[in-house]
């Protein structure tokens, strides 16, 4: 900069602090900051915990704070079996599962009607599934967890108010994911890793969200079910058949996020001293990050 802007500088800055000090706003103002051209932003940032949600002027409910979530944590505290669609849900025995901590992501809803299932939550992040299996969430019992994104909070209430009104809502924020964005071990996703109240990372697939909230969540052995990926367009998932099967973009995402997420979760969970493991037996994700764990040994 010039030493003439830089005057010019001097003299605006002088300017706008008496003018705004005549009017009675304190120097830490954040306009002050901004038309000074120098300002400190947040680089994490912690969400709102709870939220009033209103379908229109009237109201719906009242969100929990996910630090909730941690009381309704089974006796064995220390595991938990995140559970996706993939098709290999069909050969395993989920049964065994029933009075263990389970999170339920999207259509493996399902499983607490088709197995017995009574599920830590059910957590949805996309829209689109709401929308188009609304069917599989009008059977929740009523007092679930529910751990969802504004935009699937939205389409369930425009439809079916009564599901939010009825079950325990947990807001769950999503960091956008931008081209420019690299899913690396650097401190800072290290750090945000297991904050999803900071707002999860958006990788793909809500495996990704399940996997950071089991971080918060402190829990120490963390077992992934229907993590497939490879049949994703072949196949249809667990509780769909050919004609009602759902589009997915599972391959698509596959290299440029789900693969980078998981290897970030990888070291995360191990520079932790805790335990991450796949129990699909036809997963498309190498078991060099995340290790093979046989599901019928636990």
């Amino acid at each position: 900069m010039s030493g003439l802007s830089q005057f010019i500088r001097r003299i605006r800055r002088s300017y706008l602090k008496r003018l705004f000090r005549r009017a009675g706003y304190s120097k830490d103002t954040e306009l002050i900051h901004y038309l000074e051209g120098i300002r400190a932003e947040p680089v994490y940032e912690e969400m709102p915990l709870r939220y009033d949600l209103f379908d229109r002027t009237e109201w719906l409910t009242r969100s929990l704070s996910l630090y909730d979530l941690r009381d309704d944590l089974k006796q064995d505290g220390n595991e938990v079996f995140i559970i996706g669609s993939g098709p290999s849900i069909r050969k395993q025995n989920i049964e065994k599962l029933a009075d263990r901590n389970t999170i339920l992501l999207n259509g493996a809803v399902q499983l607490i009607e088709g197995a017995g299932l009574h599920p830590l939550c059910v957590l949805v992040v996309d829209e689109l599934f709401c929308r188009k299996r609304l069917d599989l969430l009008e059977k929740i019992p009523p007092g679930t967890n529910l751990v969802l994104t504004f935009p699937a909070i939205k389409e369930i209430a425009f439809e079916r108010p009564d599901i939010i009104r009825q079950n325990r809502i947990f807001l769950l924020h999503e960091r956008k994911f931008h081209d420019s964005d690299v899913f690396d071990t650097s401190e800072k996703n290290l750090f945000l890793f297991d904050r999803p109240t900071y707002g999860v990372f958006q990788a793909g697939t809500v495996m990704s969200a399940a996997v950071q909230l089991a971080a918060f969540l402190n829990i120490h052995h963390v077992y992934l079910l229907g993590l497939d990926i490879s049949n994703a367009e072949k196949e249809p998932r667990f509780y769909e058949t050919q004609k009602d099967k759902v589009r997915t973009g599972l391959l698509r995402d596959y290299e440029r996020q789900i693969l980078p997420f998981m290897k970030l979760a990888s070291v995360w969970y191990r520079n932790a001293g805790w335990t991450i493991s796949n129990c699909s037996p036809v997963s498309k994700l190498p078991y060099s990050v995340i290790p093979y764990q046989d599901f019928n040994k636990l």
